[in-house]
């Protein structure tokens, strides 16, 4: 389960001189928790998907996400003028965890956050299209914002 939300969410990160969308890193602001994870075509158990909430911090392009037990910080770059949009996650080195860099497309429509990302790191290609894909080796996340004043799972 860990390794199937670490790869969906290392989400191309850099900050190669490039500043996020500053609009879509707005709305990407705040917590979400998961309503359907797909790793390479299989889909995870619906009881265990609820259970993973995000958080999106910015402070400029550095983002904070990931559930509380797993929280990763990680540069972010955000590219609304391509379709779809991409967006970049480079995690930062943790003392068990090296540096990583995803490059994924997302999608915002409401209080839905829709990404796609390489299942596992070592994936240099970005995927095409919001499907997970076990040729390609593609996750496809689902996220719906939590209202404000909803309580935080643990």
């Amino acid at each position: 389960m860990k390794t199937a939300w670490m790869g969906m969410l290392f989400l191309v990160l850099s900050a190669a001189g490039q500043t996020p969308d500053s609009n879509d890193l707005n709305l990407l602001q705040g917590r979400w928790t998961a309503s359907s994870i797909e790793v390479q075509g299989r889909r995870l158990i619906q009881s265990e998907v609820e259970k993973l909430q995000f958080l999106f911090e910015a402070k400029g392009s550095q983002v904070t996400f990931g559930p509380a037990d797993m929280r990763r910080e990680a540069t972010l770059r955000l590219d609304g003028s391509r379709t779809p949009r991409t967006i970049d996650f480079r995690l930062k080195a943790e003392a068990d965890k090296p540096q990583v860099t995803l490059l994924g497309i997302y999608k915002i429509e409401g209080d839905t956050l829709t990404l796609c990302v390489p299942a596992n790191p070592d994936i240099p290609a970005r995927p095409t299209e919001f499907r997970s894909d076990p040729a390609a080796g593609t996750t496809l996340v689902v996220l719906q914002r939590v209202k404000p004043d909803a309580p935080p799972q643990r």
